[in-house]
């Protein structure tokens, strides 16, 4: 998971660290922040951050970005796709914008498009949210109670 920036708030990273960290065996999940752009434009920000996540997400396979306007999953249906991606060998890379989003570009670069909520969500929640979803398919996946 390429995100933009470390997280600020403790207590979200702490969730996230909590279910990264109960991913198991076959399944990882790894955290890979990259710098957020210290430019003032938006547009600007959105794509130098864009193209540093692409590049950090580089040798996953598939590229899925965060995006409100993606693809609508419920959890069985995220738990499909995520072992139909462990059983034929693939790694993807799930990037989550910063606080200006993720540019057009970038969008269009990747394989694939997620969205977790309608709603927009603030990029630590949208982490938290969708750490908790993948580890909520391994365990699915792998057969184990899911532990609250």
């Amino acid at each position: 998971m390429v995100t933009v920036g470390k997280m600020a708030n403790a207590d979200l990273k702490r969730a996230t660290e909590r279910y990264a960290g109960m991913v198991r065996g076959e399944w990882r999940v790894r955290l890979a922040p990259v710098r957020s752009s210290n430019r003032k434009a938006p547009g600007l920000v959105r794509r130098e951050e864009g193209e540093a996540l692409l590049k950090s997400a580089a040798g996953h396979d598939p590229v899925i970005a965060l995006d409100e306007g993606g693809e609508k999953m419920d959890s069985r249906g995220f738990t499909s796709f995520l072992s139909k991606l462990k059983d034929t060998g693939k790694r993807p890379a799930f990037l989550v914008g910063g606080a200006f989003g993720i540019h057009e570009s970038t969008l269009e670069a990747s394989d694939g498009r997620l969205s977790l909520s309608p709603m927009t969500l603030p990029h630590e929640l949208a982490t938290v949210v969708l750490t908790e979803q993948i580890y909520r398919a391994y365990t699915q996946y792998a057969g184990r109670p899911y532990s609250k």
